[in-house]
């Protein structure tokens, strides 16, 4: 028992970075951001690992039907997309940035920067930064693409019990 209260007390959130350092990081990102390709490669990558855990957190296992409503939920999801991803865009540069602002001081990022703007630092950040797993995660947290159970019926499908053990709010 005392380990499921553990598990649900609240844990208090991490002090943002320095503002001075957050905005070095993010003005890092904008000058080396993203290619196009692998925006919409982790946006495309989302909607249907959504699209799969919706149906399976909704227990949908009609298989005759599986592919029409599986083609419901992506097209949905893909309804829910801002037609203007630029505050999304944003949103991710943040988010991405802040894990360098944490971690480097404005001179660093400064360091970093003259060498991002080499060929062999391109490369180098390319390698590095776009291999991030904080990609999707920022991505995820921008796009806000958790359903609620309104949503699931609105779709058709049954609510999934809410259980805090599984289901984690960021």
């Amino acid at each position: 028992m005392l380990w499921l209260l553990l598990q649900l007390a609240a844990v208090p959130p991490e002090p943002p970075p320095p503002a001075d350092t957050l905005a070095a990081a993010v003005a890092l990102w904008n000058e080396h951001p993203l290619p196009e390709a692998m925006r919409q490669r982790t946006i495309d990558t989302i909607i249907l690992s959504t699209t799969y855990s919706t149906l399976n957190a909704a227990g949908f296992k009609d298989r005759r039907r599986w592919d029409a409503k599986f083609e419901q939920v992506r097209t949905w999801l893909i309804g829910r997309l801002p037609s203007d991803m630029s505050a999304v865009e944003r949103q991710v540069t943040v988010c991405l940035a802040d894990q360098i602002a944490r971690t480097l001081t404005v001179d660093e990022i400064e360091d970093l920067r003259r060498f991002a703007a080499t060929p062999s630092g391109e490369k180098y950040w390319q390698m590095t930064s776009w291999g991030s797993y904080r990609i999707d995660t920022c991505y995820r947290r921008a796009l806000r693409i958790d359903l609620t159970p309104d949503d699931y019926r609105a779709l058709g499908l049954k609510p999934p019990r809410f259980d805090p053990a599984i289901n984690v709010v960021s």
